[in-house]
């Protein structure tokens, strides 16, 4: 644990005011959203408990707790205290977390339909599983209702934005993406919401405020390799070979086993003029597309035969 963190929660619990002390998370293999706030160090409090289906947490009693007590303080501490894999994709497909937590959040809604928490959730995940019309029901009444948290408005603006974007209604998208980046929660907590909205932005070919946002992105989070490779696409596509070539390479560093990255580090190395480089990037992207057992492997293969640099 960083030694700043630690000093952090130690000056934090010994607050006689304070009640909780929320501490990051970082989601290991996540990148649409790889940082959390989690509500795991609290003062011992019969009125504090745990609810909520799939993802138990403190938050309901804790804000129960404030209108009562209001000298109480619960403290969002910076810097990541926790990491966590459980949100890797292959990991959640592995375990069938993604059809439980369906089957929880349905069941909990059924008691609490207007709950902006399980519209959130639920719809997040319906939309991820396809059901589209469903996702965005869900996602638009948890606004509706106007008693979500921040944190959970933030998750509310920043879903639809995504669905917005998938259906290609920018303008809808634009407005949720501003919305849940102009919330007051912690930087970390917006890297997938503004890497998002980055790449939402090279879709529409606004190239320059694109890389503004994952300028952003690379000052809050310096470790953000999709940051580096969306900043080298977007160089690349301007004819700035040299540096997509830069930005490729930091991804890489980043990320050893960035096969798209390689990829693309490869063409365009092709393109400036950096044969070997290129030959020695394409075949690090073809064996680590064949760990993956992708088809990508003998694509490449192939296309590096009939161009007779292997």
């Amino acid at each position: 644990m960083n030694i700043l963190v630690k000093d952090g929660i130690e000056k934090a619990i010994a607050m006689d005011n304070a009640l909780v002390v929320n501490l990051m998370r970082h989601e290991l293999g996540s990148n649409q959203s790889p940082y959390s706030l989690v509500s795991r160090l609290f003062r011992r409090h019969p009125a504090v408990q745990f609810n909520r289906a799939y993802h138990e947490t403190i938050d309901d009693s804790v804000l129960a707790l404030l209108t009562q007590e209001p000298d109480w303080q619960v403290i969002d501490l910076p810097g990541v205290a926790i990491l966590h894999q459980g949100y890797n994709p292959t990991l959640l497909r592995q375990r069938g977390k993604t059809q439980r937590a369906k089957h929880l959040l349905e069941k909990a809604r059924v008691d609490n339909p207007q709950d902006p928490y399980l519209c959130s959730k639920l719809g997040a995940l319906y939309f991820s599983l396809g059901d589209e019309k469903e996702g965005v029901k869900l996602l638009k009444q948890g606004l509706k209702s106007n008693t979500a948290s921040i944190p959970v408005r933030f998750e509310l603006h920043y879903h639809l934005a995504n669905a917005y974007r998938r259906q290609q209604k920018w303008e809808l998208a634009r407005k949720h993406y501003q919305k849940a980046l102009d919330e007051e929660i912690l930087l970390p907590l917006k890297l997938g919401a503004l890497i998002n909205y980055g790449a939402f932005l090279q879709d529409l070919g606004e190239l320059g405020e694109a890389i503004k946002v994952y300028q952003a992105v690379i000052h809050i989070d310096p470790s953000q390799a999709i940051a580096f490779f969306n900043l080298a696409m977007i160089y690349k596509a301007q004819g700035n070979l040299l540096e997509a070539i830069k930005g490729y390479q930091e991804a890489i560093t980043l990320q050893p086993d960035y096969a798209e990255a390689y990829q693309n580090l490869a063409v365009t190395s092709f393109k400036a003029g950096l044969i070997q480089e290129s030959v020695d990037a394409f075949q690090q992207a073809i064996a680590l597309y064949e760990q993956r057992q992708s088809p990508e492997a003998d694509r490449l293969r192939k296309n590096l035969r009939e161009m007779g640099l292997i």
